[in-house]
């Protein structure tokens, strides 16, 4: 199947082709400047090529960093710690205006800005074009909503996705501890796993929490942007891991890099973004967007390997004098 790609070197877009070779779907592509270059989209054809079958989108909206500031230093992040690159209130505001919503705000650590509040009550009288029931969404690791209060008056504002890291594990047992106390329902909470293994410790805190988020995500670890050095992990080899602990059902059309699932009746959604070895740049065109560091609005996924690519030197196959 004929595609478009970016190569691993320079990051420019180039076309590429996947073929079944060897009980895996591999990727062939051809820099003019670096040469040939071939990597691993699937080892589960049957897998991806069922994928292709029906459209589905990802999730709707426009992801927007609101700071690069972080209290956490995770293993797998894709942004650097940068205190200094803090967005102002109006530059926010006006990135909002000129994309669809809803507006996810994300970073860094969005809670670490004094102003959020006053941030999401402007985003919120915004038109909001995406059609939902939220206006906007906080991704946290749960820094400022251990705090009881805190939790109440940002669910008040905003949908919550909640992610789980090592280094930051008691803020979040403490607000998920505050939202079963208040009944308040989480938009999203995240795990990002390194090994299969890790499917297991997944499988049971969803089992004890089942209702306390719309989506469960399960995210393998990429080699995206600031994120180097992982163990590939592929969404076939996650789904046949919940696959071995209860019934799992694929519950719509899905994407080889993006899987919805009903584990045992909860919804989850298995993640594997591409990197710039196998990234098809055609399946991932859709939301949500995101804005690159070179100004250009793509899909998040589009975005961070831009970023990538800006960070090694190269803008879009031209050498980077600044980097």
């Amino acid at each position: 199947m004929k595609t478009v790609s970016m190569c691993p070197v320079c990051f420019c877009e180039i076309a590429a082709e996947t073929c079944l070779k060897d009980g895996k779907v591999i990727m062939h592509k051809t820099c003019p400047v670096h040469g040939d270059f071939s990597g691993i989209v699937e080892v589960d054809p049957a897998f991806y090529l069922e994928s292709l079958r029906g459209y589905r989108p990802i999730y709707p909206g426009h992801l927007v960093d609101v700071t690069d500031q972080c209290n956490l230093k995770c293993k797998y992040c894709y942004h650097e710690n940068n205190a200094l690159n803090i967005p102002t209130f109006a530059e926010i505001i006006r990135e909002c205006s000129v994309n669809n919503g809803p507006y996810i705000l994300s970073g860094g650590e969005p809670t670490l800005r004094n102003d959020l509040f006053d941030l999401l009550e402007e985003i919120n009288r915004l038109p909001d074009s995406g059609q939902t029931t939220r206006s906007s969404y906080v991704l946290t690791n749960g820094h400022a909503t251990k705090d009881r209060l805190y939790l109440l008056n940002l669910h008040r504002l905003a949908g919550i996705g909640l992610s789980f890291h090592e280094e930051g594990q008691d803020d979040f047992a403490a607000t998920i501890e505050h939202c079963i106390s208040q009944r308040i329902k989480l938009e999203s909470v995240f795990f990002v796993i390194d090994d299969l293994a890790q499917v297991e410790g997944v499988v049971k805190w969803a089992r004890e929490h089942p209702t306390i988020a719309n989506t469960i995500r399960v995210k393998c670890a990429s080699d995206v942007w600031s994120t180097t050095g992982t163990n590939k992990i592929y969404a076939s080899q996650v789904l046949k891991e919940f696959m071995k602990h209860g019934e799992t059902l694929i519950s719509e059309a899905y994407k080889s890099s993006y899987v919805p699932i009903l584990f045992e009746g909860i919804n989850m959604a298995i993640i594997s973004w591409y990197d710039v070895t196998n990234v098809d740049l055609l399946d991932i065109a859709m939301p949500p967007t995101y804005t690159a560091k070179n100004g250009e609005t793509c899909d998040f996924l589009k975005a961070m390997l831009i970023n990538q690519g800006i960070k090694s030197g190269w803008m879009k196959g031209r050498k980077n004098q600044h980097k």
